[in-house]
């Protein structure tokens, strides 16, 4: 599957949380952690025209980025997000504990306890490889 369609994909729950008229301008707060940043800024692109197509409605999504346990804390103290896309599973935790936004059994909502999430582990190799060592780089 194309990763453009994997990413549409992974953003349509977000069509659930948002006002049922879609001909208006909406806006969306992203709280993120810093390493996805240039992904949410192809990916917003993609999902803004998506959303536009489908609904002929106007989306603009704002992101806020930092680490993932000071975006969780921020989110936590009122940063009024409306998608949380963090590294760790505590984080998400830590918010439906500390303030009740996230339901505390968040992951059981989906088959098997699990929950989205989008990564892919690369190995490099150089030709020839003489020293027979490889490099992992994780992509989000």
């Amino acid at each position: 599957m194309k990763l453009k369609y994997k990413i549409l994909l992974a953003l349509i729950p977000l069509l659930f949380f948002l006002p049922a008229k879609s001909a208006e301008k909406q806006e969306i707060l992203n709280a993120s952690y810093d390493p996805t940043r240039e992904f949410y800024e192809e990916y917003d692109k993609a999902f803004v025209k998506h959303w536009q197509e489908k609904t002929g409605g106007e989306v603009t999504i704002r992101q806020s980025h930092g680490g993932s346990g000071t975006q969780a804390r921020s989110v936590i103290d009122g940063l009024p997000a409306d998608v949380v896309t963090f590294a760790l599973a505590y984080d998400i935790n830590a918010i439906a504990e500390k303030s009740g936004l996230i339901a505390k059994d968040w992951q059981k909502r989906l088959p098997h306890d699990s929950s989205p999430y989008t990564s892919t582990v690369v190995f490099l190799v150089r030709k020839g490889n003489p020293k027979k060592t490889s490099t992992i780089v994780m992509i989000w």
